[in-house]
């Protein structure tokens, strides 16, 4: 994975985490090796998001970018919970908005601005359910801008 990519990632993680820790929830990366059922079992709300494509664009310095994030949870059975948590996450990545890229991979503070995330679509998915737990997202698609 190249810098830019890791930058990309460590900034998502850092967007998506920010918000969570602000509303009170708990949060993970659904790609993450780290997850344990502590994590996936818990009956805590959480937002959480996985990478799903990042590509080079055909002239450079742009990138294409698709991921997902939204809710995880437990005990919603009308699924007020989980829509709260995806207007949350889809008032943050309404189209049109950006985000500088940092890398924030390290124990430092990133002071270099590395690129811009520049949101074009966003809208929902369908809820997917197992026997204790529900997981509604949103599909964010994004042009990013390598400086």
């Amino acid at each position: 994975m190249s810098h830019f990519s890791l930058a990309l990632k460590s900034t998502l993680d850092k967007i998506l985490l920010d918000i969570a820790t602000a509303n009170g929830y708990e949060f993970f990366d659904l790609d993450g090796s780290y997850l344990t059922p502590e994590k996936t079992e818990s009956e805590k709300p959480a937002i959480a998001w996985s990478l799903l494509s990042l590509s080079e664009a055909p002239r450079d310095p742009f990138w294409n970018l698709q991921f997902e994030a939204g809710a995880k949870t437990s005990n919603d059975e009308a699924q007020y919970v989980s829509l709260e948590i995806i207007s949350i996450v889809q008032e943050l990545f309404t189209v049109g908005s950006s985000f500088p890229i940092a890398d924030y991979s390290g124990t430092n503070i990133p002071t270099q601005n590395l690129g811009e995330i520049i949101i074009s679509h966003s809208g929902s998915t369908p809820a997917a359910f197992d026997r204790a737990s529900g997981l509604r997202s949103i599909h964010v698609m994004a042009t990013v801008q390598r400086f």
